[in-house]
């Protein structure tokens, strides 16, 4: 994959936070990929290729993973636990979202190896600027090779 193109993937449950995450993306005109998955085991199919994901032009691998840790049968801390245990993904950036400050877990995050912990916006416009931050800083940090 070239450095120019950088793949992030969405672990997202809520269809409304989906369409919000892809408005964003499209107003802040990001080249990126956006990939999107609706569930933790769906996140795990899609990174270890398996399922639908079996072959690598369906899943190609992300730069960034964007988490959600609020979903139902797989959290995101846990799901989260299994890249950081997964030689072939365990290093991929994850920014853990959480959409309300009471779930805060950011010492359990931060000690299973999220790089970010972030609490959703709850307007658009916020989002809108957390999505471009995020999308703007990746594109400048340098990623091992074995992650392109």
């Amino acid at each position: 994959m070239s450095k120019d193109r950088i793949v992030f993937l969405l672990v997202e449950d809520s269809e409304h936070d989906v369409t919000a995450f892809r408005r964003a993306w499209q107003d802040n005109g990001i080249a990126n990929e956006l990939k999107v998955v609706r569930s933790g085991l769906e996140c795990l199919d899609y990174l270890q290729r398996r399922g639908q994901y079996r072959r690598e032009e369906n899943a190609p691998r992300p730069r960034v993973i964007l988490l959600n840790n609020r979903m139902p049968r797989l959290d995101g801390l846990t799901v989260l636990e299994k890249i950081r245990q997964d030689a072939e993904v365990e290093n991929i950036p994850v920014i853990l979202f959480t959409s309300a400050e009471s779930d805060l877990k950011e010492n359990q995050s931060y000690a299973l190896g999220a790089n970010a912990y972030v609490v959703k916006p709850m307007n658009y416009e916020d989002l809108s600027r957390v999505v471009r931050s995020i999308n703007d800083f990746w594109k400048l940090v340098e990623v091992p090779e074995k992650l392109l």
